[in-house]
């Protein structure tokens, strides 16, 4: 009986462990997909959505510097003071006068939903 109930929880055990490997093997996210994933994050965290006033420039501003380290090294081309280690305060400040230069994003327009039928017979239906 104590054999049995042995072989079981080494059974499951070995199953579980075997389990969380294949897991971590096959559907593991790569190094390079977190770092786009990061960046796209980033990307929209930053991006300027119509007319924004200062105090949402400033919250996105701060959000952005959110995805840095305490102190981190970057070097920002063709921006004065863009290369070094920051703190966090820098990249915000950064941010902030960065955003300045480029204009908000077009709006994103959404198409017609499709009809079940073309709108030349719904028109004729309908006595148009």
């Amino acid at each position: 009986m104590k054999k049995k109930l042995l072989i079981a929880v080494l059974g499951v055990v070995i199953l579980c462990v075997g389990g969380f490997f294949l897991w971590n093997y096959l559907f593991a996210e790569s190094p390079e997909t977190q770092i786009r994933r990061t960046f796209q994050e980033l990307s929209t965290t930053v991006g300027k959505n119509g007319k924004e006033g200062l105090i949402v420039a400033m919250e996105k501003a701060r959000d952005a510097a959110a995805f840095f380290d305490d102190v981190c090294t970057l070097k920002l081309d063709r921006v004065p003071h863009g290369v070094g280690a920051m703190s966090r305060q820098n990249i915000t400040a950064n941010t902030l006068t960065l955003r300045n230069y480029f204009p908000p994003r077009p709006a994103v327009r959404s198409r017609r939903p499709r009809r079940w039928m073309p709108d030349w017979f719904a028109r004729r239906i309908a006595g148009f």
